[in-house]
């Protein structure tokens, strides 16, 4: 079936500003080539995305870092190498594959070893090797002194250290306090308990907004022990949502993603979500409601009772739900049918932003589906200590002499602590990667080591072990946190040895060299592993702490992270703020997000500066009308308006966190200003011109398409009817005579939107940034974009994602009409660029349907120095100013993979060229592959009955295929 689709309101609406955008593909150039001040801009920021200064010599024992493969005999210059590493987010750990060119990282994939990565990543991992090689890092040792900045070594601190710490040391610890972010390493807790015992009297305090501690805080309530949850979303067949985006901002995200695509596609599964703001699990969501973030509790209750009254053994004293509306009586009549027959396969979800009694009600409710065990395991939750209250507390209390913080950045992420003063009360030494809001504040600031250039070590939820090897020499001066806790127990050990220490102890005790190896080359130990666990049941006096307010009449304000800088600490990272948000499309920046009747009942337009008013504090910020938010309901988005972030970020946007005082929902008021805001939405932009094509009236296929479960599951009829895929054509069709035919086929089905496909082929191809202003005039230089479809009511509406790249037309129009053959078409079925001859004349973006080629109208290149070029991929040429690129396919990776099956005397096998973004796609919604080998993947999707192109009435013959969305609510069947 056919759905409306819609990108905007704008496009829905059918605005002249819309009509005007799509008309006006190129503007006009005169400002920029005429005005050096913009051109300056551009440079700098290049420079800001690839630069670093040098490199410093390495500070541990010369040591072999073993590849993942087998590695010949000595090393051949040119060849990359593939090594296995962990990074660490949201307090899980996630396995790496990076790619490494004569020492230097220049790529991250997925360890398909891992059960975290499965073979893929998310965003934050492609985007952490132009992370390493940022110039703002931090580089030296740094002491304030009377409010001076002074460049000061190692070697000063140490003695400094020794100093500050023989008060403490007299009285057991007490007065030293460390304030550590949420890394679950096994070397830090080695070192903790050290520290304890050395240190009796000490306290420690882990902190991290990303942290999901309410979940541990609510199955200890129900259970007596901390634990934490993980999903088995491969085994699930409805699921339930209360504001978790567990697809995306989730410790176990991308095996999550993995796991619901897998029963997405085949129709097998229907997911419920409520939700104040739009998220990229909601979109995919069957059954959606937009709910105001103080409903989501009333909503989990009267689920429960739902469930109760039907005959499920929940065995609690259930509190009153409240008066529902009709939409959300509906909403819970129909999940609670739906849980209780799909029984051990139901799954319900809660949000951080719930308290720690929702997760034990979530707790009770799946216990007593029958989930646990089957949609959901509990293994023990990382250790955290202390809290964030009771260190203000000490600080107020002038009990605190030497505050010790490794990592994270507490003065941006929690204003509502007066930091500023209380950090005069105490000596506060400051472990950072960069030198930023805390550092400022801060005595001592201390150069912190990247992961990729470090040793250290990661354990899974689920238990398997990582070490954390390094991919290149230290750049700076820098040391990670466990070497600054060994400097403080009094040893100045390596990370390397620190790190062995602790895979000694944990493999029996004595080192074993061989196991060592092993793990570095796998990437990961998995020894006896984490056991689920099999938590007691408890009294339930937690279900008196699950009283609630009722909704008032005023605003409410919703605080969320972002997608891309998350709470800021990836603020300075140009991929990330130039890659569109999943939802909104912005760039550069955030917005206050408000639904459409709630923007018309406060007089506000879409873009409009207004000023956010909570507790005597204001923000102005611009407003986005965004269809899916709830009503009454303000989305404000952390991470942005960075004062000491780096070159980049700083000022990007508006720090919206001093509204909420440690919370995640205000009471907000919200004013218009009459005042244009200044957004850099990409929605509306490279739209293909579905104005034009309504002449075309019934020969126009929709660009999205879907089928229900039901169908699907009865035989489906072929979505793509007739001719459709490969119109006749009025001439002799040209004949290929490449052995290989090359196609690529995306599942809409599995496509959530999360945007990693966009930064991984950034990563892969040498793409540049070219900043806010040119992002503003349609100019961004990303090879594939995701697309982002509306369908249905604005109040809430359903969600679709489409990825759009190059489609390697057997038929080109592009082909046709360049002047100097600089786009041509081989035989094997791909649209090439040829750079050299490339003059800029653009036809051929100006022929293009699908609007995916891009124009280089700066040099953003110029200047990069021999030693800012480390980031590059060197198997991709760099574009000059004037040039036309686009997606080649990753050729770079055919041509490898042609070259290795001829060293080895075989035909190329399915599977041995993968691109970049089919790679490290979490879903596997993109195949790539031979379309003469009859057996590849590729080659079977291209029959499937879900399978259709984009604008084939234009007789383009694509090489791409989509397959249709599949949806499994009752009412697209």
């Amino acid at each position: 079936m056919s759905k409306a689709y819609w990108r905007s309101l704008s496009e829905l609406e059918d605005s002249p500003e819309f009509r005007e955008k799509v008309a006006q593909e190129f503007p006009l150039l005169a400002e920029a080539l005429t005005d050096p001040r913009t051109r300056r801009d551009f440079l700098k920021l290049a420079g800001a995305s690839l630069g670093l200064l040098g490199l410093a010599s390495c500070r541990w024992p010369k040591e072999t870092i073993l590849p993942f493969a087998g590695q010949p005999e000595g090393r051949i210059p040119g060849v990359p190498q593939y090594f296995a590493t962990a990074m660490s987010l949201f307090g899980n750990a996630l396995g790496l594959l990076v790619t490494s060119y004569d020492g230097r990282p220049i790529k991250v994939e997925g360890n398909p070893l891992h059960p975290e990565s499965l073979g893929a990543t998310h965003l934050w991992a492609q985007a952490a090797v132009l992370e390493l090689y940022d110039p703002d890092r931090s580089r030296v040792v740094v002491e304030r002194q009377a409010g001076q900045r002074v460049v000061s070594s190692w070697e000063n601190f140490r003695q400094a250290l020794a100093s500050s710490l023989a008060r403490p040391q007299a009285r057991g610890g007490r007065g030293l306090w460390v304030l550590a972010d949420g890394t679950p390493s096994p070397t830090r807790e080695r070192l903790r308990q050290a520290l304890s015992q050395r240190f009796p009297q000490a306290s420690w305090v882990d902190w991290d907004p990303l942290l999901n501690v309410r979940e541990a805080e609510g199955l200890a309530l129900a259970t007596g022990v901390r634990a934490a949850g993980k999903p088995r979303l491969e085994n699930a067949g409805v699921i339930a949502s209360f504001g978790a985006d567990i697809l995306l901002r989730h410790p176990s995200a991308v095996a999550n993603a993995r796991g619901f695509a897998q029963r997405r596609r085949e129709g097998k599964n229907r997911l419920y979500v409520a939700e104040p703001l739009p998220t990229v699990t909601g979109a995919a969501a069957d059954y959606r409601l937009a709910a105001r973030p103080e409903r989501l509790l009333p909503l989990l209750l009267a689920l429960a009772r739902e469930l109760a009254s039907s005959g499920l053994a929940l065995s609690l004293p259930l509190p009153a739900a409240g008066e529902l509306a009709p939409e959300e009586r509906e909403f819970v009549s129909r999940l609670a049918r739906d849980l209780r027959q799909a029984g051990r396969e139901a799954l319900v979800l809660a949000g951080e932003s719930l308290p720690a009694a929702a997760h034990a009600m979530v707790f009770a409710l799946n216990r007593a589906l029958g989930a646990e065990g089957h949609t959901v395991l509990y293994f023990s939750a990382p250790p955290v200590q202390g809290s964030l209250a009771q260190l203000q507390q000490a600080l107020e209390a002038g009990e605190v002499e030497l505050l010790l913080i490794l990592g994270g950045n507490p003065v941006v992420t929690a204003p509502h602590v007066p930091w500023s003063s209380l950090f005069s009360r105490a000596e506060v030494v400051r472990l950072g990667l960069f030198e930023d809001e805390t550092s400022r504040l801060s005595r001592w600031h201390l150069p912190q080591a990247h992961f990729l250039e470090a040793w250290g070590d990661l354990q899974a939820l689920t238990g398997e072990y990582s070490v954390v090897q390094p991919l290149i020499a230290p750049l700076y001066e820098g040391k990670t946190a466990e070497e600054v806790l060994a400097l403080v127990l009094g040893y100045d050990s390596a990370g390397y040895h620190l790190v062995r220490e602790t895979f000694a102890k944990l493999t029996g005790g004595v080192f074993q060299e061989e196991l060592w190896r092993q793990t570095l080359h796998d990437g990961l130990w998995k020894g006896e592993g984490a056991s689920p666990l099999t938590l007691p049941a408890k009294d339930a006096r937690w279900v008196n702490e699950l009283g609630h307010a009722p909704a008032g009449d005023g605003l409410t304000a919703c605080l969320t992270c972002d997608t891309k800088v998350l709470d800021g600490r990836f603020a300075n990272n140009p991929w990330l703020q130039e890659l569109p948000e999943p939802l909104t499309k912005l760039t550069w920046g955030n917005a206050a997000l408000l639904a459409p009747k709630t923007a018309s009942q406060l007089g506000v337009r879409h873009g409009e500066l207004v000023r956010v008013t909570a507790s005597g504090k204001e923000v102005l910020l611009p407003c986005f009308v965004l269809p899916g938010t709830a009503e009454n309901t303000v989305g404000l988005v952390a991470g942005y308006g960075r004062k000491a972030a780096g070159r980049v970020a700083d000022n990007v946007g508006v720090d919206v966190l001093p509204l909420f005082a440690g919370s995640w929902t205000t009471s907000v008021r919200l004013e218009p200003t009459g005042k244009r805001g200044d957004l850099a939405s990409t929605q509306d932009q490279q739209a293909i011109d579905r104005i034009g094509l309504e002449a075309l009236g019934h020969r126009v296929g929709e660009l999205v398409r879907e089928v229900s479960a039901s169908s699907l599951a009865a035989g489906l009829e072929p979505v793509a009817k007739g001719e459709e895929l490969r119109p006749p054509m009025p001439w002799k069709e040209r004949g290929f005579t490449g052995e290989y035919q090359w196609g690529m086929v995306v599942d809409l089905a599995s496509c959530i939107g999360c945007g990693a496909c966009v930064v991984a082929c950034q990563a892969e191809n040498n793409i540049p940034v070219v900043g806010k202003k040119q992002v503003q005039k349609g100019r961004q230089m990303h090879w594939i974009r995701v697309d982002r479809y509306f369908a249905g009511k604005p109040e809430n509406p359903k969600f679709a994602f489409q990825p759009m790249l190059c489609q390697h037309c057997e038929n080109a129009p592009c082909e046709q009409v360049c002047p100097v053959a600089a786009t041509v078409h081989s035989e094997e079925g791909l649209n090439e660029m040829v750079y050299n001859r490339c003059v800029g004349t653009r036809y051929c973006s100006n022929n293009c349907p699908y609007k995916v080629r891009r124009f280089n109208f700066f040099n953003y290149f110029k200047d990069v120095t021999p030693t800012r070029k480390m980031q590059f991929n060197p198997e991709v040429t760099v574009r000059g100013r004037g040039v036309m690129e686009k997606c080649t396919f990753c050729i770079q990776r055919i041509e490898k993979a042609k070259i290795a099956a001829h060293n080895e005397h075989r035909p190329l096998k399915d599977g041995d060229v993968v691109p970049a973004c089919a790679q490290v796609c979490p879903t596997q919604a993109i195949v790539f592959g031979n379309l003469n080998d009859s057996s590849s993947r590729v080659a079977k999707l291209f029959q499937d009955p879900r399978a259709y192109g984009v604008l084939t009435e234009l007789n383009t013959r694509p090489r791409v295929l989509y397959l249709a969305k599949v949806t499994n609510s009752e009412e697209a069947s």
